[in-house]
């Protein structure tokens, strides 16, 4: 099995395993922005892949390549539109795992916001692109925010809404402070956060240090929704004037937030950015 794929203006082709009956291929109009949403697979009881289907962006399908049988499997991350690069495992001349890399698309009307914050993190994060907000858990250490995580409405079926975990950017642990919020399904949704970043007013050695080095953090995070309540995660106006930073907001008129991407470092959430799309877009 081979694929070509797209690095700038050079073509790159892969192969794993062997080809040993007729060549076929599918090939995308990638010139005209193509690209595979998901894959749909079977694979038999000894493990190899038996069959693949591409589905791509202008809802084409491949033709079935192998022959369905086993059990069924989905390539497809919600929020994560863009199919940008494959992994596995081959054996002989079987391919015997595949999985996915996927990318978000930013596409008009949604439009993504710079992340806000203190210092870079070495770890670049992104939630993608899904309905709304549903669930928002922030976690915090000595005034600062660690974490924050996000679970989003990702449609309704069945007579329920759809729901999916954003990524876990930095670990939970005992001993946190902890505030967990959830909006009210299908009819309240994030119009703005707004956010302080600065130095930590630590006592003695503790802020000789975080001044020296010049270490900034996310030090106050409200949620504000259409229904006039603020979700204040962390931080108050009477603290804010404690800090030296600076304060942020992130947030359009008539925009709703719909997933949530930044930095972060090993225990820090160093910055937070966001998508937004026209309240009234479907």
């Amino acid at each position: 099995m081979g694929f070509t794929t797209l690095n700038g203006d050079q073509l790159i082709t892969h192969s794993h395993g062997k080809i040993l009956q007729e060549r076929k291929e599918f090939v995308l109009d990638y010139e005209n922005d193509e690209y595979i949403k998901s894959i749909e697979g079977f694979y038999d009881k000894f493990g190899y892949i038996s069959s693949l289907t591409f589905k791509t962006s202008r809802d084409r399908d491949s033709e079935v390549f192998g022959k369905p049988k086993g059990k069924k499997f989905v390539l497809m991350a919600k929020g994560f539109d863009k199919l940008v690069g494959f992994r596995g495992r081959s054996y002989d001349n079987c391919v015997t795992a595949l999985g996915a890399n996927f990318a978000v698309v930013v596409a008009p009307p949604v439009k993504k916001l710079e992340a806000k914050g203190g210092n870079p993190g070495c770890e670049e994060w992104d939630d993608g692109i899904h309905e709304g907000v549903y669930k928002i858990m922030v976690s915090s250490e000595h005034s600062a925010v660690k974490s924050a995580k996000f679970e989003y409405v990702n449609g309704y079926a069945d007579g329920q809404y759809q729901t999916v975990n954003g990524n876990d950017h930095v670990k939970i642990i005992p001993g946190d402070d902890i505030k967990e919020f959830k909006l009210s399904l299908g009819d309240e949704y994030i119009t703005s956060v707004e956010g302080h970043y600065g130095q930590i007013h630590n006592d003695g050695i503790a802020r000789e240090l975080t001044e020296l080095i010049g270490f900034k953090y996310i030090t106050m995070l409200k949620f504000k929704t259409n229904k006039g309540i603020t979700y204040q995660a962390l931080g108050n106006e009477e603290e804010d004037s404690e800090y030296v930073g600076e304060s942020f907001v992130l947030g359009m008129e008539g925009h709703k937030i719909v997933g949530f991407h930044g930095m972060s470092s090993y225990d820090t959430l160093n910055r937070i950015g966001a998508y937004v799309k026209p309240i009234d877009s479907p």
